[in-house]
């Protein structure tokens, strides 16, 4: 089991998307995450405590293909 602390959570990202053909997409997400300063105690008390940390950056990268009839950009 995962045990969390929610007792506030904010975040922020930053995201770019580069189409370099109509049928291909790159897309670059970066996120940074804050989950608060809450204690821990799980189940019966067998899991308490605290993190060292209590921020999560999270990099997400995609690569796009589109396949069929459809298209990313349209000809004009």
């Amino acid at each position: 089991t995962s045990t969390w602390r929610l007792d506030s959570i904010w975040g922020v990202g930053i995201g770019a998307e580069y189409a370099f053909s109509k049928k291909k997409m790159l897309a670059v997400n970066l996120n940074y995450t804050d989950l608060g300063n809450a204690p821990v105690q799980a189940g019966n008390g067998i899991v308490t405590g605290e993190f060292d940390e209590r921020y999560a950056i999270i990099l997400d990268v995609s690569l796009r293909w589109i396949t069929g009839g459809k298209t990313l950009m349209q000809s004009r």
